[in-house]
């Protein structure tokens, strides 16, 4: 979108996903996406503003192949390519916000001044470390290096939540200094009551922001960002757990206890920048300090806590003939403490890792990259009756073939590798083996039609030994490794332009995945052929953007975007299931040329009743994803 001096807004939105401009940082450094040999999702900050997109729960909507689903505030479940766990610890997903590794529990985060957010699929241990078996999520925000003042706010109000959201920078020092903010609220308004009443009991609310300095000054190879963030979250409604009846008659018996979950999160993060040459020396550390409050029963209060440091140094070079190289060096600690009746436990995992990757052209448009990974990963496990430890050494190599079959269509062969560490449960103080992901795909990127149609493409098989999965859930869960497991598929996208005021998407993943052999202990099951958790076979998105009309001070677009998945398991028995189910959401929203918008949307407008998590019992109870939901927005950008 740019605005003509004196009219509308002339509505240009192939320019914005050429291949040729679209910008990724799959190797920590930005990249034309025809450069990287690998399969990308890339969504752009307007259009998750577009779609409405507020959350990383909500990403669902719009990467084909990826899972989210939340169990509660503490735990979620997050797979890719149908490579996925429910460890709140060491997921199988990790996230990253402008290189800054998040707590787990930040898989579950609002979308806050997003320039683009980026789903790297498939095993990523080479450059990306520890829990990225199945891949990468990586939000990149807009920098606030500018000295033109930015601003942004926006307040919603719908049927079952509002929010209200502000974004700020500004220049501290002309050409030197500038600092930068987000400031989140929401509150859930829910729509369970008890018999005879209509208080609404399924409520909650969160408040999230932070903070940024940024040092950069003009003409200088050196800069500087310090970030501190803050996360609050205090309500009932994502612990609910229901039956079926209950949810379609949205109420529950006057004398059932009602589950309230506090969370406070806090992190710190200083980055800095080096560049000499063709050279980039960075270091970031990471701080965060978790704590978790659960009152799920009357009988059950328990709490966490969760402390995590981080460090990494690494040097990127870049040479004319379009080879690179990167070398790092990288430190994270994780301590947990935890009173969860009747424990009252302590445990920390440590690890250290050394990584390169290099990039080498070969005759005329072929290419070859080899990386490498060496960790070392240290874990104790402390209760009031031992104190262990337990010592891995992990490698993790990658390797890849490139061609560029012409300016706008590569391909491109790569093996990666990536492993969620082992150590301790930490609620049994059990050893576990690492879990290793082994990734083969064949892909390619490419565009054709003067950039009007972009298409992406990637056949892939995955094998993962020694499958870490939560078990024996009698009273609690224990994680073991029960076998090895395999996923293989099909991802396809499409994003098509025909005329200016159109955009069409189109994206899908098409697969299997499930337990080559295993065993569960809690219902004495062989798993041998058991499709995994939070795997749906067929996974598919679509969407529609049209700018329909045009004034002289403002434009209205109409979005619709639908998702549809095939039958899903929740645990690895196969015993509870969502049967396949599709959603519909839509949108009309108004751009004026004076910098506002007002967009009216309905979500899930079919009523769809679907299950986010399910726990077998007399009867089965779920956690329910959202009924029907209408709600007006409006926002101002300066």
């Amino acid at each position: 979108m740019i605005l003509k001096g004196g009219g509308a807004k002339e509505y240009k939105p192939a320019q914005n996903y050429s291949l040729q401009t679209q910008k990724v940082s799959a190797n920590k450094f930005d990249q034309n996406i025809k450069e990287v040999d690998g399969s990308i999702a890339i969504v752009s900050g307007k259009k998750l503003q577009d779609l409405r997109i507020l959350n990383t729960q909500d990403l669902v909507k719009i990467l084909p192949g990826f899972v989210f689903k939340t169990q509660s505030i503490d735990s979620v479940a997050a797979s890719a390519r149908g490579i996925g766990n429910d460890d709140a610890y060491n997921p199988a997903v990790g996230i990253y916000v402008d290189g800054i590794p998040q707590d787990p529990v930040f898989l579950a985060q609002e979308l806050m001044d997003v320039s683009r957010v980026e789903l790297l699929r498939g095993s990523q241990a080479t450059i990306w470390g520890q829990n990225a078996q199945a891949g990468i999520l990586n939000i990149v925000t807009n920098a606030f290096n500018s000295n033109k003042p930015r601003f942004y706010a926006n307040i919603s109000g719908g049927v079952l939540s509002e929010e209200a959201r502000l974004q700020v920078s500004s220049p501290l020092i002309k050409d030197w200094l500038y600092i930068g903010g987000n400031l989140a609220y929401s509150y859930y308004n829910g729509f369970i009551s008890k018999q005879n009443s209509s208080e609404k009991l399924n409520t909650g609310y969160g408040l999230s922001g932070n903070i940024g300095i940024a040092l950069n000054p003009k003409d200088s190879r050196f800069g500087a960002l310090f970030k501190y963030s803050r996360q609050e979250f205090d309500g009932h409604f994502n612990s609910f757990l229901l039956s079926e009846k209950e949810f379609r008659k949205r109420k529950i018996l006057a004398d059932r206890f009602i589950p309230h979950a506090k969370r406070h999160i806090e992190s710190y993060a200083l980055k800095l920048d080096y560049n000499f040459d063709k050279n980039s020396l960075s270091n970031i550390a990471s701080y965060q300090d978790r704590y978790f409050l659960n009152h799920s029963s009357p009988t059950w209060n328990g709490q966490e806590k969760l402390k995590t440091a981080t460090n990494e140094t690494r040097l990127i070079t870049q040479y004319d003939n379009g080879a690179y190289s990167i070398i790092g060096l990288y430190y994270q600690g994780i301590f947990w403490k935890g009173f969860m009746p009747p424990f009252a436990d302590n445990a920390q995992m440590q690890s250290l890792s050394v990584f390169g990757e290099g990039k080498l052209p070969l005759q005329r448009d072929f290419d070859l990259t080899l990386g490498g990974r060496y960790s070392y990963d240290f874990a104790r496990y402390k209760d009031e009756e031992s104190n262990k430890n337990k010592q891995t050494r992990i490698f993790n190599p990658k390797l890849a073939f490139g061609y560029n079959l012409n300016e706008d269509t590569r391909l491109y062969l790569s093996y990666q590798t990536g492993y969620k560490p082992g150590g301790f449960d930490f609620n049994s103080g059990e050893k576990i083996n690492p879990e290793h992901a082994h990734n083969a795909e064949i892909g390619l990127h490419s565009s054709f039609w003067q950039n009007k149609i972009n298409f992406d493409a990637a056949l892939y098989y995955i094998f993962v030994a020694d499958k870490q999965v939560y078990s024996d859930c009698t009273g609690y869960c224990i994680l073991k490794n029960t076998g090895s497991v395999d996923s293989g598929g099909l991802e396809l996208g499409i994003f098509v332009f025909p005329i200016d005021s159109i955009q069409i998407s189109l994206g899908g993943t098409f697969g299997h995945s499930k337990y080559i052999f295993g065993y569960d202990a809690t219902t004495e099951t062989n798993l041998k052929d058991k499709s995994l958790a939070y795997a749906p076979d067929i996974s598919i998105n679509a969407n529609l953007d049209w700018n329909f009309i045009n004034f002289s001070q403002a434009n209205l677009f109409v979005n619709l975007n639908a998702n549809f998945y095939s039958k899903m398991y929740f645990e690895i028995a196969n015993i509870t299931y969502q049967e396949p189910y599709a959603l519909l959401d839509m949108g009309i929203r108004m751009e004026m040329k004076n910098g506002a918008q007002l967009h009216l949307y309905a979500q899930n407008i079919f009523n769809q009743t679907y299950k986010n998590y399910m726990y077998h019992g007399e009867p089965d109870i779920a956690l329910f994803g959202d009924p029907f939901n209408i709600g007006l927005t409006f926002s101002y950008k300066l």
